[in-house]
């Protein structure tokens, strides 16, 4: 009887998702005070009210995406790093990735800048994303077109870990 053929090693990853509770009072409030608003409006009629309730509905579905932690804002696979809302950066076409920590105060803040070969829009295979998507929060920011910033401060272990796991697939990186 012959043995079973060994099954492939699972590609490597690393993933960070949103600190929730960066995001919960943001969606939490939002929602409460849209419905809370929802049920004024229903007693008064007050038309500032509805418009108060429907503002305060879009913040919370702005947001909602930081509470979500089964979705990783960054991960990084054997090929490439995944940016949610943007899609996945082949390593190949990564130049240059390093983290920056900053002090705020007595707040931490740390982003990943990211230089590509060639502009990010050529590179990276887009994640479907619906319009919806587009307009929620994204922890990415594009300053020029070979050029990506991801804002880590509000995304739990991404701090320390992504600077490990670029240093170990782009040397001279992190």
């Amino acid at each position: 009887m012959s043995e079973p053929a060994p099954r492939a090693a699972p590609a490597s990853r690393t993933s960070f998702a949103f600190d929730r509770k960066e995001g919960e009072t943001l969606v939490m409030g939002g929602t409460a005070l849209a419905i809370i608003a929802a049920f004024i409006f229903l007693l008064t009629g007050h038309v500032a009210v509805a418009v108060f309730g429907v503002a305060s509905a879009l913040v919370a579905l702005h947001y909602r995406p930081m509470i979500d932690q089964k979705k990783p804002q960054v991960a990084t696979f054997e090929d490439g790093l995944f940016v949610d809302g943007l899609g996945l950066l082949p390593w190949q076409d990564i130049a240059q990735a390093r983290v920056v920590h900053s002090w705020l105060r007595a707040i931490r803040m740390t982003e990943c800048r990211i230089e590509t070969r060639r502009p990010v829009r050529d590179v990276v295979r887009p994640q479907t994303n619906g319009l919806f998507r587009m307009l929620q929060t994204r922890i990415w920011t594009q300053p020029a077109p070979d050029r990506l910033t991801l804002k880590l401060t509000a995304v739990k272990g991404a701090a320390d870990g992504l600077e490990d796991a670029l240093r170990a697939r782009l040397p001279g990186s992190g």
